[in-house]
């Protein structure tokens, strides 16, 4: 048997054939382009792509969109206009101050057990005269002469306040408000009683009590009147009592009230009425109507079932996932690629070849 063959190492191997170039010299052009191919490793950057303009575009829109629906959203809510009524209301009178309206109480000596009287400076007053022009038309001003303030309803004042709440109801509130001596404050009103007694005025404030009430028999077939408290805006610390023969439609009646009014009546006197820490006083007016001031209606939304705030979420989240992917799949960089011809293999298989060659001669020898 033929001893086996021990073959060199790789290093000790025969040159190449002549394919490789002859007297050494360098192989082929197309060989060195295609063994340049050969080289896997990685010599280009990737070069991260700019968003295109179109897709800003997009983007921009999608966050206006948004910025759009939000907006509607808050619009529906009244509270955020209410600035605008704010702006387009009136100026206030400025606010009273300092002012005490608390009875000093004296306990008559000959008089009834408990009964009291009030110390406050009582001015002489001056018997009024309608050549003036000061009144309304119509308006009996010897009948004021029975008035006491800082004092309760007496029985001498019953003739002048059903006089006057006569004329309030045979006029209209349009001729009342036109012959108003214009807006008056609390402290005007509390400090000059008979400087506007009789006279048309106009106050404007907050309602916080509305009680109705009979009235007695009387010759001018008036059968009920409204005391109202109502609390002005130039002074909310204290209020005023308006008895009014007519209430605006839908207007609210009870003990805990908050609504905005103006009121144009005539001035009759300052009441005493019991307060929580002592006797106080009161302006009091009796008015035809009172001109409402309506507020907005703040409607509450039923809210949405667990299972349709579940949908609505799900939605969203599903709607925000496809805009993400749809944005990523329209900017993402796209892969580099090579330059130049494709790569050559022809000569790595005529190399194969002329290799299977040389191995068969060495089996042969």
């Amino acid at each position: 048997m033929r001893p086996a063959e021990v073959r060199p190492p790789v290093s000790s191997w025969p040159a190449p054939p002549a394919f490789f170039g002859r007297g050494g010299k360098r192989p082929p052009t197309s060989f060195r382009k295609s063994a340049a191919v050969l080289d896997f490793r990685h010599t280009s950057k990737r070069t991260r792509k700019p968003i295109p303009k179109e897709h800003r575009r997009l983007l921009v829109l999608v966050l206006l969109l948004g910025v759009v629906v939000i907006s509607i959203d808050r619009a529906r809510q009244p509270r955020i206009w209410q600035w605008f009524d704010r702006m387009a209301a009136p100026p206030q009178a400025p606010v009273s101050t300092n002012i005490d309206n608390r009875l000093d109480i004296a306990p008559k000596r000959d008089s009834i057990p408990d009964a009291f009287v009030a110390t406050g400076e009582q001015p002489k007053k001056e018997k009024p005269t309608e050549k003036d022009g000061r009144y309304f038309p119509g308006v009996n001003s010897e009948l004021f002469q029975s008035i006491r303030d800082n004092s309760l309803s007496s029985r001498q004042e019953q003739a002048c306040t059903l006089h006057l709440l006569d004329i309030l109801n045979k006029t209209d509130l349009e001729t009342l408000c036109k012959a108003s001596v214009g807006r008056v404050t609390y402290a005007q009103l509390f400090r000059q009683p008979d400087q506007y007694r009789g006279r048309l005025v106009t106050v404007s404030g907050i309602v916080r009590r509305v009680h109705r009430i009979k009235l007695f028999k009387n010759d001018y077939d008036l059968q009920e009147y409204y005391q109202i408290w109502l609390f002005p805006s130039d002074n909310p610390s204290s209020p005023m009592v308006i008895y009014c023969l007519q209430l605006p439609k839908r207007f609210p009646t009870g003990m805990d009230l908050a609504e905005e009014v103006e009121v144009t009546g005539f001035f009759f006197k300052l009441w005493a009425y019991q307060a929580k820490d002592a006797f106080r006083t009161a302006p009091t007016l009796f008015a035809k109507t009172l001109q409402w001031q309506k507020r907005p209606v703040m409607t509450t939304k039923k809210p949405l079932d667990a299972q349709w705030t579940i949908l609505v979420v799900a939605l969203a989240a599903l709607s925000a996932i496809l805009t993400a992917l749809y944005v990523y799949l329209r900017t993402k960089p796209a892969r580099p690629r090579p330059s130049g011809p494709s790569p050559d293999f022809r000569g790595l298989r005529l190399q194969d070849e002329n290799q299977e060659s040389l191995d068969h001669e060495d089996d042969r020898g």
